[in-house]
């Protein structure tokens, strides 16, 4: 890092950021505001960019008549812009006008002026913003570009708005939308220059700690997802054409984003046999982002210039150099260093990276992402969203082009070469072999596919463990595929690289599964790698230590997550001694003692070949892929593992409400884990349990409605409902402060009872069965998600095909069936009520923890 980097909150919910550039004369101030145009209201498009123009107005306190010019006169500037997500005003200013600039802008952010005179004048001002950005042709291509790529999400509108809705918009409306957005927890204040921390963090909280404490109103939810490509034209006056083509990405919290990027600069680096350099970008955003290429051509080129930018995106799934991605990795971090050359530019990575990812100092942990990445990183996430079915085309043409339908026309089979998009999908063809050796081959051939995704996998898991071999399934799926045969680990990483696929292993409490993910045109050797490491893993001396610290480095970091522990007494106290209680990690104790034999005896003994389940999802001939798998895997004897010593019963279910206390020092927040037991994945009533868990879950939930929006008791509000071969549970987790935990129980308690007694509404009913069905089909978009759903149903005999029809069996669950469930589990009889909490100071709370069984560090 080129400076320190301090985070600060103050007491009404600001951040601050505060990034110490000894020795220079400058030092900015930039506020972010979480609101931009995509929080306007839907009839005043605008809404938020009107806003930002009039806060530069000065403040009724201040009495400053322009707060630029102000600034100006002391020898600094500012000024602001707004985005969809924000809105940013930022100034940078000599080193002795610190003071004075915050003390200016605060007044500004707190106590504008929003009167009628400025209203008009302001609504002048953006009229002429308007006519002038229609004659730039590259804001007007990105604009079009977030119109036609989220139809449905308010980013379609634009930031600037639209002269209707400016025209309606009154001073009223200015004022509703600063009381709403224009308040402490929805601001990042950040700082850089040379200046002095402590005395810094008291002037910002004396100037900004006068805004309002008050919470936002709930954020805007994900789009939907795109169901095939799209084709936007529009006219321009001008003699080129301008070419977009665009796919909808995660959010910049996403481990993708930054392959992403990477993939971007390295389309830009590619000439792609294209008149004109295409240029490509990932712009983040706070529901999703884009990844974006761009070119220029003649009109009568346009439909060459779309197939050669769609040529490029699906050569970025197929291959990548590595010198490619070392000049693309140190292209972006010279970009990021030349923005850190300035106290201005510094302050602005800091808050962008801070309000989009909505976490403080994710700048330099988004650079370290970059730094680490490699080739398979790249071809992965390229595969996985740049896809033709998320395509979008947006052509800015000349006005009267003759061409033009025929270029609409013909643009999204163009597209469709980027990879699956056809317009009449293939038929999908399945397949379940049983093989002489016992093994089990699950094949489903799907020609959409950009990829195939592959599994083999073995029920048993955390269940086939003792005491003395805890944490040896997590370990197992660290080490498989860290060497095999005659390869060391080095080498099996180089042949991934050169496969371009991605190599991983899982556990579970139920199951143990090594992963992987290949181009469709390499399945063949990926299958071949994968058995490789299944058959015949190395457990090398030095990898198996590896894993092992490794795996003792995540326990120490879990044991430090009160709400994990407070999940860790629930599950202990639930299950007895039951094998669900255990923690998937292990036990330090247990990993520490796990070398390399006691590791491959545990192996060899649990996992044999009659219970392995191969799963191939992807575009391959299935009988070309059925021979390949018995190819590898049918020799062999038909061996089937040991069962556990002691067989896990097939109920769990206590007779007495308890409650259970883990004190901890230094907790922060208390953590509430509420449960009770759950349905097996065999009972007839889990679907409508788990539509019950969406009832109660998300934001829309009706308990983050009560507790979090109605009431204001937590900020953090959650419920959980797991099954397995054996019951699971349905859990509810709240962190909030020890003296709010009584109220807290008294409304998780009210609303659990609310649902016992009476069915869930028909709005609540939707939005659960909606949530559940829109969550599933998300996920289901990748090939490796339907081959883990085709997997577990045959590790536990539900019928591997039977996950089809989820959607419609979830979908036909009525809120009778809802309030069934409820009434059979969410009983208080067989309640656990654990909490991790700081050491009780009441005599109170000392008694409530007497009746339970209390446990200190």
């Amino acid at each position: 890092m080129l400076d320190d980097v301090l985070t600060h909150h103050l007491d009404n919910g600001a951040a601050l950021q505060l990034a110490r550039r000894p020795g220079s004369p400058l030092v900015a101030v930039q506020a972010w505001i979480g609101a931009g145009s995509a929080d306007d209201p839907p009839a005043r498009s605008g809404l938020a960019h009107l806003v930002e123009h009039l806060v530069f107005k000065g403040s009724h306190r201040l009495g400053v008549p322009d707060l630029a010019s102000e600034i100006e006169h002391r020898g600094g500037e500012i000024n602001a812009w707004t985005s969809p997500d924000h809105t940013v005003f930022h100034a940078v200013a000599p080193r002795a006008q610190l003071e004075y600039t915050l003390d200016a802008m605060a007044e500004a952010l707190g106590a504008p002026r929003f009167e009628p005179e400025a209203l008009e004048r302001e609504r002048a001002v953006i009229l002429e913003e308007m006519r002038h950005r229609r004659g730039a042709l590259a804001s007007q291509l990105a604009r079009s570009v977030m119109a036609s790529t989220f139809p449905s999400h308010p980013y379609h509108r634009p930031v600037i708005g639209d002269a209707a809705a400016l025209a309606a918009t009154t001073v009223r409306d200015v004022a509703e939308f600063y009381r709403t957005w224009y308040v402490a927890p929805n601001l990042t204040l950040v700082i850089s220059g040379d200046v002095e921390s402590a005395q810094v963090v008291r002037r910002a909280a004396s100037t900004f700690g006068g805004l309002s404490s008050a919470r936002t109103p709930a954020r805007r939810s994900v789009a939907p997802p795109q169901r095939g490509p799209r084709v936007c034209t529009l006219e321009h006056v001008g003699a080129a054409a301008l070419l977009a083509l665009a796919f909808r990405v995660p959010a910049l919290r996403d481990p993708d984003v930054a392959a992403l990027d990477a993939a971007a600069r390295i389309l830009s680096q590619r000439s792609a046999g294209i008149a004109a350099a295409p240029h490509g970008y990932v712009r983040a955003l706070r529901d999703g982002g884009l990844f974006v290429v761009e070119v220029a051509a003649e009109p009568k080129r346009a439909g060459g210039a779309l197939a050669g930018l769609a040529k490029a995106v699906r050569a970025l799934g197929e291959h990548v150099e590595p010198r490619e991605l070392g000049r693309a990795q140190r292209g972006l971090e010279l970009e990021r260093l030349r923005e850190h050359e300035s106290v201005q530019g510094r302050a602005r990575a800091l808050g962008w990276y801070a309000a989009t990812a909505g976490e403080p100092g994710f700048e330099e942990r988004y650079a370290e992402r970059l730094r680490r990445l490699r080739r398979t990183d790249v071809l992965a996430a390229a595969r996985r969203h740049l896809r033709a079915e998320h395509a979008v085309v947006t052509a800015l043409v000349p006005r009267g082009w003759r061409g033009r339908a025929t270029f609409a026309r013909s643009a999204a089979a163009k597209v469709r070469a980027v990879g699956s998009g056809a317009a009449t999908a293939p038929a999908i063809a399945e397949r379940r072999v049983v093989l002489p050796s016992g093994v089990t081959a699950l094949l489903r051939a799907d020609p959409q596919a950009p990829l195939v995704a592959m599994r083999a996998s073995w029920s048993g898991g955390v269940s086939f463990e003792e005491e003395r071999t805890r944490g040896a399934t997590s370990l197992l799926a660290r080490v498989l595929g860290r060497g095999c045969g005659k390869r060391t680990a080095a080498a099996v990483a180089e042949r991934l690289d050169e496969l371009g696929g991605a190599l991983a292993g899982s556990a579970s409490r139920e199951s143990l599964g090594l992963s992987a993910e290949l181009a469709a045109d390499r399945w063949r050797e990926g299958l071949e790698l994968l058995a490789d490491c299944v058959l015949t893993p190395r457990f090398d001396p030095v990898e198996v230590g590896a894993a092992r610290r490794e795996l003792l480095e995540e326990l120490e970091r879990q044991e430090a997550l009160p709400g994990r522990r407070a999940y860790r007494l629930f599950l202990e106290t639930l299950y007895g001694d039951h094998p669900a209680r255990r923690d998937v990690l292990g036990t330090r104790t247990a990993v520490l003692g796990l070398g390399r034999d006691a590791l491959r005896a545990f192996y060899r003994e649990r996992f044999a070949s009659a219970e392995l389940v191969v799963t191939l999802v992807g575009a391959f001939d299935l009988d070309e892929a059925e021979a390949a798998v018995r190819a590898r895997f049918a020799a062999g004897p038909r061996r089937k593992a040991p069962k556990p010593s002691a067989a896990p019963r097939r109920e769990v279910r206590p007779v007495a409400e308890r409650e259970v206390y883990l004190y901890l020092e230094g907790v922060a927040q208390a953590h509430l884990v509420i449960g009770f037991p759950g349905a097996p994945a065999t009972a007839g009533d889990r679907l409508a349990l788990e539509v019950l868990g969406a009832i109660l879950d998300g934001q829309g939930g009706v308990l983050f409605q009560e507790l979090r929006e109605r009431e204001g008791l937590a900020y953090q509000v959650a419920a959980h409902v797991t099954d397995g071969l054996d019951a699971g549970y349905l859990a509810v987790h709240v962190a909030c402060a020890d003296e709010r935990l009584a109220r807290v129980h008294e409304v998780i308690r009210a609303q659990l009872t609310r649902l016992v007694e009476q069915e869930p509404t028909a709005q609540e009913l939707a939005r659960a069965r909606g949530r559940l069905i829109g969550a599933r089909e998300l996920a289901l978009q990748r090939r490796a998600e339907v081959a883990a759903a085709m997997t577990v149903h045959e590790l536990r005999g539900l019928g591997w095909q039977r996950w089809q029809d989820y959607a419609s069996r979830v979908a036909a669950v009525t809120a009778a069936q809802v309030q069934a469930a409820a009434a059979a589990y969410l009983r208080w009889d067989a309640a656990v009520i654990a909490t991790v909490r700081a050491p009780a100071t009441t005599p109170g709370a000392e008694r409530r923890g007497r009746r339970g069984r209390r446990a200190r560090r």
